[in-house]
Formats: structure tokens, sequence, C-alpha cells
């Protein structure tokens, strides 16, 4: 037992450590957007709820595609009442995919199990995520025919890749929308991501502009909330509203500085009557001073930007490619 005093010290101490390590997980992420990307050349076949799709389908149209291998078939545990345990709780924690879809990335669960039966789990589990059927070495090929995990893809137009693996303790907490996009070469697609940021001395600059465009795409299809008006009804295009509204205010915050400098300016070089007028009313001596007044006061969503763009994380030394660790524990 502690006084309140010595719980906030204590919880103060604490603090530091978790923002140390939060930094720490977001260099991470930042390194695995960094991964050089291994090209998927060997068609693959899965059975879907419509029928036989490739690897390109189950992309289902978006840049980024995460696969996970779940163990839910002949010869597993549980079968043919229910997946794997671990397995199970993993899908138990997988959120709403509208959110992972608006910003261009699809998750696909994939087992052996065949189509009626994942079906009849999914059913019962109140599971909704895409569920394919493995038929040929996929899961051989990408490290998940003994253990499960999740595999990472990104697509340009019809030619996929594959950017990243994770398996083993990895996957225990994955299942929210940002710990997929922590896995995904485009990341959460927010403003303070610099994916070009610390690239290494040998990073394959074409590689870096397609994920530049890939992302950018990204971001748009998100602004329009694609998914989640499928999804959700009325409701997205009321956010979209906001959404729209809120943009529009950033802007005209951002405008109103340079536009009372840039009025400034205009009444300093015309003069004129009417600044002469204003300069006998003005204790400031006309409009000029006013229009500078008004530009440094206006200056606070500048200042914002220059202070957030200031604590971004400075470029990583360069590392080989070959410093990669496929699976975390």
């Amino acid at each position: 037992m502690v006084a309140p005093e010595a719980w906030e010290a204590a919880r103060a101490d604490l603090l530091v450590k978790e923002k140390a390590h939060s930094r720490a997980r977001d260099a991470l992420a930042a390194e695995r957007r960094r991964m050089p990307w291994m090209a998927v050349d060997k068609d693959y076949v899965f059975e879907g709820p419509g029928g036989k799709m490739s690897l390109l389908d189950l992309f289902a149209g978006r840049s980024q595609l995460i696969v996970y291998r779940a163990f839910f078939e002949p010869g597993v545990f549980g079968w043919p009442d229910h997946a794997c345990r671990g397995c199970s709780l993993g899908a138990d924690q997988v959120s709403h995919l509208a959110h992972l879809n608006a910003r261009d990335t699809t998750l696909v669960y994939a087992s052996r199990a065949p189509q009626a039966d994942i079906a009849r789990l999914k059913a019962r589990m109140g599971w909704d995520m895409p569920w394919v059927t493995m038929t040929d070495d996929f899961d051989k090929d990408f490290g998940v025919d003994e253990w499960h995990g999740h595999n990472v893809f990104i697509r340009d137009g019809d030619r996929i890749y594959r950017t990243y693996f994770i398996n083993n303790r990895g996957d225990e907490a994955v299942g929210t929308v940002w710990s997929y996009l922590d896995l995904t070469p485009l990341g959460r697609q927010e403003v303070w991501e610099d994916l070009a940021r610390g690239l290494s001395a040998d990073a394959d600059v074409q590689m870096v502009e397609l994920a530049r465009q890939l992302r950018n795409r990204g971001r748009s299809r998100s602004q329009m909330g694609r998914s989640v008006g499928r999804r959700r009804g009325g409701v997205p295009q009321r956010r979209q509203g906001a959404m729209i509204a809120s943009r529009a205010a950033d802007a005209l915050a951002l405008a109103a500085a340079p536009g009372f400098a840039l009025m400034a300016l205009l009444t300093a070089q015309g003069g004129g009557a009417a600044d002469m007028l204003c300069a006998a009313a003005s204790p400031f001596g006309g409009m000029v001073p006013m229009y500078l007044l008004m530009s440094v006061v206006h200056a606070g969503p500048w200042l914002r930007r220059f202070a957030q763009a200031s604590r971004n994380p400075s470029p990583m030394a360069a590392r080989a490619c070959s410093d990669s660790d496929e699976t975390t524990g």
C-alpha cells in the first residue's frame, strides 16, 4: 500500500519507459516498411465460397494482402468441431475489417479444410473474415505448413511481391487495425509516417517510388471510405461529410497566415487613400501592420506542423537487407 503521491511518482517513472517502448515500436514498423520485396512468380490456386481463386484474386482489388495460415483441417486438434485453439483465439481478436479495407488492405484466412466446413465454423463462431482453402504448396512455400503465421504481400497491377512474414509469438499481438497495418509496406498511411526516411544506401529506388504511389492510392481510397460505406449504410456518408468539413477547416487555417502576409505586401506596395484613412483610425499606423499582426496571430497551425515534423525520428543508419529476420518472437 502506498500514498497517492508515491503511486503517481511510480506511474510517471513507468510512463517514461512506456513512451520509449512506443517509439521503439514505431521505429520497428518503419523498418518493416523498408523490407526488400520478393517477387512471387508461382501461380497458386485456392478454393473460395464462389469457386477457384488465384493469389491475385485474394487481394479483392486492393494493393495489400495479409494471409493468415489458420489450422483447421483433418489431423488438427479439434477437427471437425473447431479450429486449433490458438488460431481460434486469434480469430476472435480480429477487429472490424472495414477499417483495414479502407486503407487498401485485405485480410484473408487460409486453411486446408473444405469450404463447407469453413462456412459452418464461421457461422457458429460469428467470424466474417474471408477464409479460403489451400489446394497446393502455398503453405510450404511461405513457411506456414507446420505452424501458423502471417504473410504480407503487395501488388503492382498483376505483379505480386512478398514483403513480410511473422509467426510464433509475433502473431500474439495481431488483431487490431494498427497491428495489421504496422506489418505492411504502406504502413498506417498517416501523415507522420515517412516511407523513405532512413533508407539504406542499397535500397531499390524504384521499389520506394512504387510504394509511394500505392500508398497515395490507398490514402485516396481511405478518404472516400468506400469499404465502410458498403458495410455500414448511411453512417459513412455523414462521416465523410464531417471529414471533408474538417479538412476544409484545416486548409483555411493554414491559408490564413500567408493570406494576411500577402495582403500586407500588396497594401504596402499599393498604399493609397484607403490605407491613409485606416491609419488615422488605427493605433498601429495603417493596414500593413494590422495585416502583419493578423498573420502572426494565425501562425499557430504552421507552428504545430513544424513542431510535429521536428518530432519525427531522425534518419536511421544504413543497414544491409540481409540483416532482416523473417520471424519475430
